[in-house]
């Protein structure tokens, strides 16, 4: 049996399908929490740690809009 080729790159779980667009923009938010955490308690410079949380953001949303592409189809 194959599957669709919309489907084979995105995990499926019997109540809900993940997409890989998801996982990557999750990936992104998760990292620039932890680097928002590291600016607080001085570990990161603020001028780095921003630019790198402004790039993480702007790829995720990247992300969701590759998804939303690929739902218009």
């Amino acid at each position: 049996m194959g599957k669709p080729k919309d489907v084979v790159m995105d995990i499926r779980t019997p109540r809900v399908r993940i997409g890989t667009e998801d996982i990557l923009a999750i990936g992104a938010v998760i990292v620039a929490i932890i680097i928002a955490i590291g600016i607080v308690n001085k570990a990161v410079d603020a001028a780095q740690g921003g630019t790198i949380i402004v790039a993480l953001v702007g790829a995720a949303g990247v992300a969701q809009v590759v998804k939303a592409r690929r739902g218009k189809k």
